[in-house]
């Protein structure tokens, strides 16, 4: 009866690995999704501030 005690830990133990790793995956992913649009923010941050220093630079040649 040990063997089908050790077999039925094993499976468990294999069991619940795959479910840590499914688990570690999808926070990864999670991850990954908001390291990508925190980085697509700091790009349209970094564009709207190009886009009005060209304003500004249009406007005082036009003054100047």
């Amino acid at each position: 009866m040990s063997s089908v005690n050790g077999i039925a830990q094993a499976a468990t133990a294999i069991s619940n690995a795959q479910l840590a790793n499914k688990v570690d995956f999808a926070v990864l992913k999670k991850q990954q999704e908001a390291s990508q649009q925190a980085g697509d923010a700091a790009v349209q941050l970094i564009e709207a501030a190009a886009a009005a220093g060209r304003q500004a630079d249009s406007l005082e040649l036009s003054e100047g």
